[in-house]
């Protein structure tokens, strides 16, 4: 599990923060190359056209439990899809005893590979066997990519939290990856370079509203659940966030930055500045209304 990779990795000295910097670099410029130099030259890593895919398979509770808040202002959170299946255990089909599904799969897998690329100006001639196709998108569908880049960008703006803006805007490029997705599930395998159509489009639309309503409804109100300490930390962010972005940290501000805030209890919300008071790390300023500081912490 890659949580799991990831504490082994710190404990050999590796940042954490080193680790997601080089997986979201490669995740962002897919189709660039990525290179690391270093002074012996003799040493130096490219790596042509890189395409990371990270696959796991993990207990819902083990997602909210490793997930932090830093992951969402990271990229980390909205570049990762999440499929969650909260029902009870469904029977397995009963297998047939003689199936030819595998035969199937292989073979329409062998024509895929060795299906011969199309000749035109959507070739990207790198020189480079196995290099990436630009089907194109026809011209109905273009108008709609670009109508719905524009929806996203506007519904993007009505946050300020930046891992919630993140995980909006980055349905235009999942859209896009779901769309080639449902191309490879439907058409015939001779058709698979065609240009993307709408109906293509609309199916990753919906897939990709689906997931981004999960990540912003479900997950970031679960990720430490049950944990005071976790609504402390939740709160003291929203303080730093809204004045390292000079605005007054009141109440509504705070929520302005972390909208899980506004799932407090007044309650809950006193007693949360009532321990973040305690531990020093907040002071309570009175102006007509009330403004929420965070102590700057001392360097050493």
């Amino acid at each position: 599990m890659l949580i799991r990779l990831i504490g082994e990795l710190e404990c050999h000295h590796c940042s954490r923060l080193d680790f997601w910097h080089e997986i979201l670099e490669i995740s962002t410029s897919p189709g660039q190359p990525k290179s690391r130099p270093y002074s012996d030259s003799g040493k130096n890593i490219i790596i042509d056209y890189p395409v990371l895919n990270l696959i796991g398979n993990a207990p819902t509770k083990s997602i909210f439990n490793n997930i932090t808040l830093k992951d969402f202002s990271s990229g980390l959170v909205p570049r990762m899809d999440f499929f969650c299946y909260d029902g009870k255990i469904k029977y397995r089909n009963e297998p047939k005893q003689y199936s030819d599904a595998g035969t199937v799969f292989i073979d329409k897998l062998y024509r895929l590979k060795t299906l011969k690329k199309p000749e035109g100006r959507y070739v990207i001639t790198s020189g480079l066997e196995g290099s990436a196709v630009d089907i194109g998108i026809t011209d109905e569908a273009y108008s709609f990519l670009v109508a719905e880049g524009k929806k996203i960008i506007d519904e993007g703006n009505q946050y300020e939290d930046d891992g919630i803006r993140g995980i909006i805007s980055r349905q235009y490029n999942s859209m896009i990856k779901f769309a080639l997705v449902h191309i490879g599930a439907t058409r015939d395998i001779e058709k698979i370079f065609d240009p993307i159509e709408l109906k293509d489009l609309l199916w990753g639309k919906q897939i990709t509203q689906a997931l981004k309503e999960w990540k912003i409804n479900i997950l970031t109100k679960n990720i430490n659940a049950g944990k005071f300490d976790a609504w402390c930390n939740i709160f003291l962010d929203a303080c730093k966030s809204a004045v390292s972005n000079g605005k007054k940290p009141s109440g509504k501000a705070l929520i302005g930055r972390r909208p899980i805030l506004k799932d407090l209890s007044p309650k809950q919300w006193d007693e949360v500045v009532k321990v973040l008071k305690a531990r020093e790390q907040i002071i309570i300023k009175e102006d007509k209304k009330t403004f929420y500081f965070p102590v700057i912490e001392k360097k050493t």
